[in-house]
C-alpha cells in the first residue's frame, strides 16, 4: 500500500517537484502511541492531516498510514494538536 501511495505522489510530480505548493508526509507505524507521537511532531512542523488507511503495508506488516500536508508557503508554527484514539470495539469508542 505504500508503494502505491508512493507511486500516485511520484506520477502525479508532487512528491519530488520543486515548485510544487505543498510538502507532503507519510506515517507509518503499528503502535497507536508511536502515531500519535509522529502525528504531533508533523504538526508542530506545521503539517496537517490529509487522509489515513489501515491493515496490512508491504513493509511493516499490520499498520496505521497516514498522510500529512503542508503549505509551502505558510509558516512552520504548530497549529494542530492531534489525539489519536483506537478501539477495537464501537462501545468502547463511544466511551
Amino acid at each position: 500500500m505504500i508503494q502505491f501511495l508512493l507511486a500516485l505522489l511520484v506520477s502525479s510530480g508532487l512528491a519530488f517537484s520543486g515548485d510544487a505548493p505543498r510538502n507532503y508526509r507519510v506515517l507509518a507505524t503499528n503502535k497507536t502511541s508511536t502515531m500519535e507521537k509522529e502525528l504531533n511532531e508533523a504538526a508542530d512542523a506545521g503539517y496537517h492531516f490529509e487522509a489515513t488507511m489501515g491493515g496490512e503495508s508491504a513493509f511493516g506488516g499490520s499498520e496505521v498510514i497516514v498522510i500529512m500536508s503542508k503549505d509551502r508557503t505558510a509558516s512552520s508554527n504548530g497549529r494542530y494538536v492531534y489525539k489519536l484514539l483506537a478501539t477495537n470495539r464501537t462501545s468502547t469508542m463511544q466511551k
